[in-house]
């Protein structure tokens, strides 16, 4: 918008100065007829020898050439000299409005479109939990797509606005139990920087979000406790490792196990306090009755 303006500026100021060049050669052009002797007075000049003869009468041609400059002397003649001047700056005007005009449209319509995009964006963000049509891909290209519509959006609260939904859905909406609608959580925090801060300044909120993980991981210790008992968390490689001859099956339960553990684990690597780092062992040993695995995840360095 503002180098929209400031062409507008530049084309005013050429059109003022075409406008004052005009007046100035105007000017000098009728004063130079103003000087300029009449016709017939030259006539007479060229004629003062001959006293008997009477004054010549002007022919045609220099009665032409009286009346053209009498003309041009008049004020309506200075007036059509002014008027190319005049047209050019009403053009000028008209265009410097037109680009303003353009300008502004093109600013609204990028706004709208905008607008349009982040309630899309948001509207697939709710709908994670409700149904299998959007998957974690889409989840992840929506908050990169969101974090991308923020420096655009003319809406300086839109971060705090999506985080607000992020945090419901994570509250709510999501079920823990379902290996897929889990994902969810972990990619919010992966991804979304203001649902991190929002969880630093609300403890409260976050101690609930790992209740749900630490609630998930209870029910499927039920069903593999043996399992989960003794499963252990390699380090370097960054995988876990089955007990020798145990299996955690169907699938989905292993892949369940292994985001709640990760779950768990981000948020104990963010945690700033030792208490609470102490106090999340604590909970994740109670639930899981694995002290190895409780050390090798939770007790190492936070990487």
């Amino acid at each position: 918008m503002n180098a929209g303006v400031s062409s507008l500026y530049r084309w005013a100021f050429l059109g003022g100065g075409l406008f004052m060049m005009t007046i100035g050669v105007t000017s000098s052009v009728s004063a130079q007829v103003q000087a300029m002797p009449p016709v017939h007075l030259i006539s007479l000049v060229s004629n003062e020898g001959t006293n008997s003869s009477p004054t010549p009468t002007p022919n045609v041609e220099q009665q032409l050439q009286i009346d053209q400059l009498r003309e041009e002397t008049s004020w309506e003649g200075r007036l059509q000299g002014y008027l190319p001047a005049g047209s050019a700056l009403v053009a000028l005007a008209a265009a410097g409005w037109g680009v303003l005009v353009y300008l502004r449209d093109q600013r609204r319509d990028l706004q709208l479109r905008t607008q349009l995009e982040i309630t899309n964006n948001l509207n697939r963000l709710t709908e994670y939990g409700k149904s299998d049509v959007v998957n974690s891909a889409q989840v992840l290209s929506t908050l990169t797509a969101l974090n991308a519509l923020v420096d655009q959006s003319a809406d300086k609260d839109l971060p705090r606005k999506v985080t607000d939904v992020i945090a419901i859905a994570i509250t709510e909406d999501i079920d823990f139990n379902d290996v897929r609608q889990v994902r969810f959580e972990a990619l919010c925090l992966g991804n979304w920087a203001p649902y991190e801060t929002r969880l630093k300044g609300n403890p409260g909120e976050r101690s609930y979000v790992l209740y749900r993980y630490l609630s998930a991981l209870h029910g499927l210790r039920s069903r593999h406790s043996e399992y989960v008992s003794k499963v252990s968390w390699d380090a370097d490689k960054k995988k876990f490792i089955h007990p020798a001859d145990l299996m955690m099956e169907p699938e989905n339960d292993f892949q369940l196990f292994q985001r709640l553990a990760q779950g768990i684990r981000s948020h104990w690597q963010l945690l700033e306090e030792v208490g609470q780092q102490a106090a999340l062992e604590q909970d994740f040993q109670a639930a899981t009755g694995n002290l190895e695995l409780t050390t090798q995840l939770l007790g190492g360095p936070r990487s």
